[in-house]
């Protein structure tokens, strides 16, 4: 893939990603909130957090890490360390939440939530910076 469809693709995904990001927050600070609602936005960015992942290390960290670039391979090994560990923090919110009992009606919850969407939300913003970074220079990702 050319380094600047990859860069577009990702610019994509940061979209749909922060637009369900702001509709979860939303629902998170209504009164009454809704159960029904939180739990399907919930699993609509664990899909969508999900294909972005595999996009990313498909389609730019494996690739560059598996490069003859010492530098820029472990560069992208760090990114993808980081991908994997807001991955996995995101995971465990999801099953906290999830397994509980009480969900979206204990008192914790809109305080975890917030905290996991400022969380990814950063993560994106970092992120963002370092693949366009690590893909300067890069005619491509991968062949074919």
């Amino acid at each position: 893939m050319r380094a600047e469809m990859a860069i577009d693709r990702m610019r994509g995904f940061h979209r749909q990603i922060r637009d369900l990001l702001a509709e979860s927050l939303s629902a998170i600070e209504l009164a009454e909130r809704n159960t029904v609602t939180l739990a399907a936005l919930r699993w609509r960015l664990v899909r969508l957090l999900r294909e972005y992942q595999l996009f990313k290390h498909t389609e730019i960290f494996d690739p560059i890490i598996r490069g003859d670039r010492a530098s820029r391979s472990a560069d992208a090994g760090r990114l993808k360390a980081a991908c994997e560990e807001t991955g996995a923090a995101y995971n465990d919110h999801i099953r906290r939440w999830n397994l509980s009992g009480t969900g979206e009606t204990s008192p914790d919850y809109a305080a975890d939530a917030r905290h996991m969407i400022r969380r990814v939300g950063e993560h994106l913003d970092r992120e963002q910076l370092d693949i366009r970074r690590l893909l300067d220079g890069v005619e491509r990702t991968r062949d074919g």
